[in-house]
């Protein structure tokens, strides 16, 4: 029998990738306040920072999905790694917004292509009764990473009132693990991006893909839109900067918290429980944030929580959906787009409003995305992921070993 760390090792690499990942994603957020005195931009204008990130992880990942049974997995992370590390160094030292809104973009760019290349080959080396358990633990990874930015740029600031220090930091990190990759099992990246060519008989009708992205575009819309503006929303509350690190700190703590237990009990639960259930007490943990106001310690506890009830929704949902048909680099560059479109298009939108309406834009915006991602969820089980009559009282996440013929299964015209 193995050991745990005999089988974990083999994703060790993925693992690495996705902490920088969580890095480059959640840094921009808590450095927002000082991108805004640097640039001497409003926070509306700011919004676009996020636009142009979402932008990146869109075309990102649809370059992923083509690309990757060409060059494989660890290459392709390689390369996005090494993009990270380039345009964290350029936010300290740009005076102007376009600057940031470039970094922004290349950063962008790397996450979908990470999020393809990671998800793909992570799902294709784990056994499939270890799928939920592993896929939320590529995920916590990027929740380690998430919360570890927000602290390094506080403590940045406080020292030296600066982002350079936390930045060379951030950006020495994700070249070296850029590095392990590119020159690691270069066979094994080939022997993947080969088995992933295989699978392209088994892509699905384009609309059941598509309600599933809507699912992703729903969710990391929240998820960046309250990660990315609760320093802000706490600074128009006028609780200070203190606060404004703290709940960023909370809620990612919560994240890492929620993709630990599912790391622990996931492959326990059935993946649609587990969603079901996910959506519903985040909607009302989003009303509760509107309700607590300015009250320093409900926010607190309301941070932690949110984090870690969403934190299960991203990963789980890729594994509900392999359990029906294979993610292929196609496939899975789906999902990612999907969430791309999310990050585009809610968190400009809360922008605006906290420019035009004012702080209580957040939490019911945020409500509003969680409780139309229940409605999604419910229409995906229903619709884009159903399956014969003949296993219909098991459960999609319970049929992984179904010889059922799959319904979502079509030829794919993808090149």
């Amino acid at each position: 029998m193995q050991s745990a760390i005999q089988r974990w090792r083999p994703l060790a690499p993925y693992f690495g990738a996705f902490l920088g990942l969580g890095i480059a994603m959640s840094f921009l957020g808590p450095a927002l306040p000082e991108l805004r005195h640097q640039t001497g931009s409003t926070v509306g204008e700011m919004g676009i920072v996020f636009s142009a990130q979402s932008l990146g992880g869109l075309i990102g990942s649809i370059v992923a999905g083509r690309v990757f049974r060409r060059f494989g997995g660890r290459h392709l992370m390689a390369v996005s790694l090494g993009a990270f590390a380039v345009a964290i160094l350029v936010v300290p030292g740009a005076s102007e917004l376009g600057f940031i809104v470039i970094a922004g973009a290349v950063i962008g760019f790397g996450a979908g292509s990470v999020d393809v290349g990671g998800n793909t080959v992570v799902s294709g080396l784990v056994a499939p009764e270890r799928l939920v358990s592993s896929i939320n633990a590529l995920h916590m990874s990027f929740a380690v990473g998430a919360v570890i930015a927000p602290l390094v740029v506080g403590i940045s600031l406080s020292a030296t009132d600066s982002l350079w220090p936390a930045c060379a930091a951030f950006a020495a990190g994700t070249g070296a693990v850029a590095c392990t990759l590119w020159f690691g099992d270069r066979a094994g990246s080939a022997r993947q991006a080969a088995d992933d060519h295989a699978q392209r008989g088994m892509a699905p009708e384009r609309w059941r893909l598509a309600l599933v992205a809507l699912f992703f575009l729903l969710y990391v819309g929240l998820e960046i839109g309250f990660a990315g503006w609760i320093a802000t929303y706490s600074d128009e509350l006028g609780l200070g900067s203190g606060w404004a690190t703290g709940l960023t700190v909370a809620f990612w703590v919560g994240f890492l918290l929620g993709r630990i237990a599912m790391v622990w009990r996931g492959d326990r639960i059935a993946t649609g429980r587990i969603l079901g259930w996910s959506v519903g007490v985040a909607t009302l943990l989003a009303v509760g944030v509107g309700a607590a106001g300015s009250r320093t310690i409900p926010l607190l506890v309301l941070s932690v929580l949110f984090g870690a009830v969403i934190a299960p929704q991203f990963p789980t949902m890729l594994a509900h959906l392999h359990h029906v048909v294979p993610l292929s680099g196609v496939v899975t560059a789906w999902c990612i787009a999907g969430a791309a479109l999310g990050g585009l298009l809610l968190p400009p939108l809360i922008g605006a409003l906290l420019d035009s309406v004012g702080t209580g834009a957040l939490p019911w915006t945020i409500a509003a995305a969680s409780a139309a991602s229940g409605v999604v969820v419910f229409a995906i089980d229903r619709w884009a992921l159903a399956i014969p009559a003949a296993t219909s009282g098991v459960g999609i996440s319970s049929s992984i070993a179904s010889a059922a013929p799959n319904p979502m299964a079509v030829p794919s015209t993808d090149a």
